[in-house]
């Protein structure tokens, strides 16, 4: 149901608000007509002109279109859950409580103006930019404040997906990239030289990242690791004794699941990109796969990225 361009005013089951734009609301997974009275726990969903609400007579939200939001908290401690999008709240000050609970935890509010946007694809990021006022955060395993002018970006994976790292390993990352955001210039610094030492492992990690984050400071950061990831591989590579993977044929090993090689086969390196060409066939039905180089350097071998038989390599191991 759409309710493009109305404004109505509800009040209800202790709740008030103003509901203006575009918006279908639904009800027990039921849709429900745009001007039935509103009850919490109703999802809003915002159409292509996006939508404003004014709840409890001092939280003033903004919804960009596509946005989702269910309404939560209660009668001077008011509370929105944002499923996905991006919502803009002004807080009045000293009239109550408010929170926007998103899927890695809740922003609280102290009279401000803020912008919270949730993206939920193949990974989970929660992006809060403050511009004026405080608001406290406990988001993944991270609490703090974020003051005006400042903004902070938190990720976690979906559990489904698999980014070719250990729990541990994913764990770490996650909390280095977190600190991408930090108001600490070396922390941030830090974080990056920390994501480059965990090696090409992370690259996967962080160009998902950078395909879906609109944060300016971590993309930039991304940007440094990659770039720092590859410079050490490029270093590494010229290391390596005449004959190495530039000047000679590698051999690639299919592995079982246990780890042990059940096939061997010879390829080469194709480009300074390290990819290898190499017969497909003797790596069908393997759990996996490495490069051994002549120099003795052992990379494991991240995807078939074409039909013309090249293997991407994640790098060093």
């Amino acid at each position: 149901m759409s309710a493009a361009a109305d404004q109505f005013s509800r009040q209800a089951s202790g709740l008030s608000i103003e509901l203006t734009g575009d918006v279908r609301i639904i009800r027990d997974g039921v849709p429900v007509e745009a001007t039935s009275p509103l009850m919490r726990g109703d999802r809003i969903v915002a159409g292509q002109s996006g939508a404003r609400l004014d709840i409890g007579g001092y939280c003033h939200l903004a919804l960009a279109p596509d946005t989702e939001i269910v309404l939560a908290g209660k009668w001077g401690d008011e509370a929105v859950e944002l499923a996905k999008g991006r919502l803009t709240s002004r807080i009045d000050e000293n009239r109550g409580g408010f929170s926007v609970v998103t899927p890695l935890g809740p922003v609280r509010v102290i009279g401000t103006k803020f912008v919270t946007s949730v993206k939920a694809n193949t990974l989970i990021m929660v992006s809060v930019a403050v511009d004026s006022g405080v608001v406290s955060y406990e988001l993944k395993d991270d609490t703090g404040r974020i003051k005006a002018g400042e903004s902070r970006s938190f990720i976690d994976v979906s559990p489904d997906v698999d980014l070719g790292l250990t729990e541990d390993e994913l764990r770490k990352a996650l909390k280095l990239i977190t600190q991408l955001t930090n108001r600490e210039f070396t922390v941030r610094q830090k974080a990056v030289s920390d994501l480059i030492a965990m090696g090409p492992k992370v690259l996967r990690l962080i160009r998902s990242i950078l395909a879906e984050t609109e944060d300016n400071e971590v993309i930039l950061r991304c940007g440094m690791v990659i770039k720092g990831i590859k410079e050490r591989r490029r270093s590494a590579a010229d290391a390596e004794p005449p004959g190495g993977p530039r000047s000679s044929v590698v051999t690639v090993e299919a592995l079982n699941d246990s780890g042990e090689v059940i096939r061997r086969a010879h390829g080469f390196f194709l480009d300074d990109e390290e990819h290898v060409v190499t017969a497909l066939r003797p790596l069908r039905g393997a759990h996996a796969a490495r490069v051994r180089t002549a120099g003795g350097v052992v990379r494991n071998v991240l995807a078939v990225v074409g039909e013309q038989k090249i293997l991407g390599l994640s790098g060093f191991t």
